[in-house]
């Protein structure tokens, strides 16, 4: 959560102030300048803070060793668990899974959410 508000942040920080003088200028009410200047801003800083979420959700560790033990593995808990027992090629495919798993969600997420647009009419 602490990374998520510093990303968040400085990508506010980031936002000039003369875009928002410039849309009260042009009449935006308040909501119509987060919509439309706010958020299309921000979406570098919201791209970048949904990636390192998700590259973390997937690094569960803790929760599931605590909650089942080693009833239930999950890939991170897997890998861990054959590193301990010195099967280390076991360890490294289920850690190369993992990386591939992280890999198709974040194509996904630029294909489907981000659509790689930049700023309007640059090239």
């Amino acid at each position: 959560m602490p990374v998520v508000v510093l990303l968040l942040l400085a990508g506010l920080e980031s936002i000039p102030s003369d875009v928002y003088e410039a849309s009260a200028i042009d009449g935006a009410s308040k909501t119509q300048t987060f919509f439309y200047v706010t958020l299309p801003l921000l979406k570098p800083s919201i791209t970048m803070t949904m990636i390192l979420r998700a590259v973390d959700s997937f690094r569960i560790f803790e929760l599931p060793k605590i909650l089942a033990g080693r009833v239930t593995p999950f890939l991170a808990t897997y890998a861990y668990d054959e590193y301990s027992y010195n099967n280390l090629n076991a360890s490294a495919a289920a850690s190369t899974i993992l990386l591939l798993i992280i890999i198709i969600f974040m194509v996904l997420y630029f294909r489907f959410v981000d659509r790689g647009e930049g700023v309007k009419g640059a090239k």
